[in-house]
Parts: C-alpha cells; structure tokens; sequence
C-alpha cells in the first residue's frame, strides 16, 4: 500500500514505546500486561508517525545533498595525498 511503502515508524516506535510504557505502567500500576500493550501501541502509534513526518523523513532527505558536499570535499584531499 501507499502508507507502507511511503512510512517508516520502526524507529519512532522504539524509541517512544519504552518511556510511554513506564509512565502508563507508573500512572496505572494494576494494568494487565494486556492492556499495557494496546494503551501502549495506541499512544505510541501517533508519536512514531509524527517523529517519520516531522524529524526522520526531512532528515533522510538532506542526506544526499550532505553526501554529496562532503565528497566533494574529499576528492581534493585525495588527490593531495596522492601527490605526496
């Protein structure tokens, strides 16, 4: 589909999933295991997808102007190294 192919939440995900978990598990200590799990996913979810849209995606896209860049900084000193 046009979501999986164009989404990448895995990272959001494990990044947000562990401190959502402890303050749910803080906040409600009799939680099941059970509902952790989907409180968790559900709250997480949303922060994963705003993290891929918002800081991980624009980031990725800088990184081939910023390869670029720096290689072309580094042909000069290869070359200079070369020399010597």
């Amino acid at each position: 589909s046009r979501v999986t192919r164009t989404t990448d939440v895995s990272f959001g995900l494990y990044i947000y999933a562990a401190p959502i978990q402890q303050t749910l598990l803080l906040a409600f200590p009799s939680l099941s295991p059970l509902a952790l799990s989907v409180a968790a996913l559900v709250l997480t979810m949303p922060l994963a997808w705003m993290s891929w849209e918002l800081i991980e995606r624009p980031a990725l896209a800088c990184r081939a102007p910023a390869v670029a860049a720096l290689k072309s900084l580094l042909v000069p000193l290869r070359r200079a190294r070369v020399a010597l």
